[in-house]
């Protein structure tokens, strides 16, 4: 006795329906696969670039104030290295404000954009020439400065710009 698994020329087999079926999920869990991680990597670039963007507002931000009052402060410490964060933003050098104003400060060291939080941390050092002569001559003149954001999504990530402050 010979059977024919295919011989129904009219209509498609239980066995051509499952095998088709088969290959079809194969592909779209593939395209699914593919689009998912398309999505979560542009959710980390679009949450890179915003911390990007709140590390250098908060340089920005740092260096629009009274150049001589923040080398004072910075001085006053007596550190090597000083960290600014939003605690900063109420710090007084003479009975007068780091800086100029306190409420926007707060929204520079603790922005929420996109309903995310992120952190904004600055450290001040001297600043380190190439060679100890210009070190000597600039470091009156300039505070090297970085800024660092971090924030939590299903891990800490961050963010990290430098720079310098200069007298102008």
């Amino acid at each position: 006795m010979k059977i024919e698994l295919f011989s129904n020329n009219k209509a498609f087999s239980l066995l051509e329906v499952l095998v088709s079926i088969t290959l079809l999920n194969i592909i779209v869990f593939s395209l699914l696969t593919f689009f998912l991680n398309s999505y979560q990597f542009t959710f980390s670039n679009q949450d890179n670039t915003v911390g990007a963007n709140a590390a250098k507002n908060a340089v920005t931000y740092v260096e629009s104030q009274d150049f001589h009052r923040v080398r004072e402060y910075f001085s006053l410490q007596g550190a090597e290295k000083l960290e600014l964060t939003i605690d900063s933003c109420s710090a007084l050098i003479n009975g007068t404000l780091l800086f100029d104003h306190e409420e926007s400060c707060r929204s520079i060291f603790a922005p929420t954009i996109n309903n995310q939080t992120y952190g904004v941390n600055v450290k001040l050092s001297e600043y380190e020439g190439a060679n100890e002569t210009e070190t000597a001559e600039m470091k009156t003149e300039l505070i090297s400065i970085e800024a660092t954001v971090q924030w939590e999504r299903k891990r800490l990530e961050e963010v990290l710009v430098r720079g310098v402050l200069r007298n102008e």
